[in-house]
């Protein structure tokens, strides 16, 4: 069955309305300037996208123009989010466990790591769960709310309040994913202009780690998940041999640009009609693992 038009929903949720299936180096973190980068058109679901491998890529600087150090002795930095206000630069250290804070100043602070307390609401019940293990994605939405995704089996979404909201005890909470979660590790988050949220990752770390037993086939799976202004909860992607590593919002929040770390793919979902439409590039990556979306549509 093609997974792009998949029609099973989720188990735990039951209407049928759509066709989605619903539901680092030495530890240095850089800036970048960009010196007149144009975003260029998004490529249209029902024409294919131009091939570009022919095409030799620019130099970094001619892109970027220049690159400076933000801050230095980050532990395994790997995802990380930044507040336009403030400008302060919110930074998951996945080995320690860590999210770390860097200032317009270049000091740090550590915010939340393994012994921040974490609660979970079940049933009308709330308590307290494991604490934080292998943060990874992370993404800040207008209201001060830090979205932070586990890369690790079993891995959770979970939020914490920052900045202004931020209250004297840290704390968070967990989200829950309405999915059988005991085997996806989520790589990356992304929140749009409504308070919508993408979620990208994969079982492979769990099929690597039991040998190969694991799901149907000895297969494993990556998906994308997108939880709607209304909460609503939507499979767009769920496909064997795939490890989806990056997801972003364009900045209008109808598309969701996506990268799989396995076949080297950079694509695009349509994220307004609910109807499973995706665009690819002619040109694949080698093991891509984030992207950022860019005013006018492009990535």
């Amino acid at each position: 069955m093609r997974a792009d038009v998949f029609r099973l929903r989720i188990r735990s949720i039951v209407n049928m309305r759509a066709t989605f299936h619903r539901l680092a180096g030495r530890g240095i973190l850089l800036a970048v300037a960009a010196a007149g980068l144009v975003a260029g058109e998004p490529a249209r679901a029902d024409k294919a996208a131009p091939a570009v491998a022919d095409q030799k890529d620019p130099e970094p600087l001619k892109i970027f123009g220049r690159v400076f150090p933000v801050a230095k002795s980050l532990r395994s930095p790997d995802g990380i989010a930044c507040d336009a206000e403030s400008g302060n630069v919110y930074v998951s250290e996945e080995n320690s466990a860590t999210i770390v804070c860097v200032r317009r100043n270049g000091s740090k602070q550590a915010l939340f790591d393994a012994s921040t307390p974490l609660y979970e609401k079940t049933g009308g019940v709330t308590k307290k769960v494991a604490g934080l293990r292998s943060p990874e994605g992370l993404a800040l939405d207008g209201k001060g709310t830090l979205y932070v995704v586990e890369d690790v089996p079993g891995g959770r979404l979970i939020s914490f309040p920052v900045g202004d909201k931020a209250p004297s005890s840290p704390r968070g909470t967990v989200i829950p994913i309405p999915i059988e979660n005991s085997r996806f590790a989520w790589e990356s988050v992304d929140v749009g202009p409504g308070g919508e949220l993408l979620v990208a990752g994969s079982t492979m770390e769990s099929y690597l780690g039991e040998g190969g037993k694991e799901g149907l086939f000895g297969l494993f799976r990556g998906a994308i998940l997108y939880r709607d202004a209304g909460g609503e909860w939507w499979m767009p992607l769920n496909h064997a041999m795939a490890s989806y590593s990056a997801v972003c919002f364009s900045s209008d929040g109808k598309l969701a640009f996506y990268a799989c770390e396995i076949s080297g793919d950079v694509g695009c979902l349509d994220l307004r009609t609910h109807n499973v439409r995706t665009c690819r590039l002619g040109k694949t990556f080698h093991a891509p693992e984030g992207l950022c979306a860019l005013p006018g549509g492009s990535a």
